[in-house]
């Protein structure tokens, strides 16, 4: 019969073997993993330094580009739209860098900008869609004036209102939309929130122009 002496020491002969193994085994597995963590922290380095010169050298190009532009484009634009308005229409995903480079554009081409409108993401969500009909089919409408009865979805018929409201007509007979009208439909959007503009008073335009953002399609 093995003494209780005997079988304390094999234990702890046991006990020793295993915490000698770990010792070994955990200097063995923190050098491998320790290896193996320099050569991803290398290699991702490397990584970031290739990243970076790409980003340098685009953001180079892009600066030409831009420098380029800014020399070119008045000779080219000159007074092609002289004389002539334009009114911004922005949708919620456009760039403030897109929006005041083109107004420097249209500047530049002897036209001037009436107003900036920021179209809401409520305006261009399906789910509002009823309350936009309710809203631009209600006594808001120019005098003398009436919606186009082709498309009567909410889009088509918000924007034929906003053009009804903001674009001059090439009709020289046809009545003017004055101030006042002006002023209703814009507040009536906006206190609904579908649009949103600055302080400023927002003019009858020649033009409109809507300004997206987003990447192209493919």
């Amino acid at each position: 019969m093995i003494s209780l002496r005997s079988h304390a020491i094999s234990l702890a002969a046991v006990f020793l073997a295993l915490a000698i193994g770990v010792a070994l085994g955990s200097g063995l597995l923190s050098n491998t993993v320790l290896s193996g963590l320099q050569d991803d922290k290398r290699g991702l380095q490397d990584q970031i330094d290739t990243l970076n010169t790409d980003k340098n050298a685009l953001n180079e190009k892009l600066g030409a580009a831009n420098e380029f532009d800014a020399q070119v484009s008045p000779r080219i634009l000159g007074d092609t739209m002289k004389d002539r308005s334009v009114v911004l229409f922005r949708t919620p995903d456009a760039a403030d860098d897109d929006v005041e480079a083109l107004t420097r554009l249209i500047n530049q081409a002897g036209g001037s900008v009436t107003g900036t409108v920021a179209l809401t993401q409520e305006f261009v969500t399906a789910n509002s869609a009823e309350k936009l009909l309710s809203v631009v089919n209600s006594p808001i409408v120019p005098a003398g004036k009436q919606l186009s009865t082709a498309s009567v979805d909410q889009g088509s018929q918000a924007g034929d209102l906003l053009g009804i409201a903001l674009l001059i007509d090439k009709d020289p007979k046809a009545s003017p939309v004055d101030d006042m009208q002006r002023d209703t439909v814009l507040t009536t959007l906006r206190d609904t929130g579908f649009i949103t503009y600055g302080d400023q008073r927002v003019g009858a335009a020649n033009t409109a122009l809507v300004v997206t953002g987003g990447a192209l399609g493919e």
